[in-house]
């Protein structure tokens, strides 16, 4: 979903349900990251789905090393 979000950014398809589903369902995480690392001035780059994206990754890791 973070990856939907972000090519939806950058192609810009208006507002649908299929685009309002995805903002709604990543903004939660990202608004974390966002809060966190808050865009930069002359900085136009959203850096907080790379952030999430290893977020969830370490956690899968973890969960996973976890169960083991």
């Amino acid at each position: 979903m973070i990856l939907a979000r972000i090519i939806l950014s950058w192609i810009r398809l208006g507002d649908n349900i299929f685009t309002r589903f995805v903002f709604e369902i990543t903004e939660p995480l990202l608004g974390i990251f966002r809060r966190i690392f808050p865009p930069r001035p002359g900085f136009p780059l959203d850096i907080s789905p790379i952030f999430a994206i290893i977020a969830l990754q370490l956690a899968e890791m973890l969960i996973l090393s976890l169960l083991r």
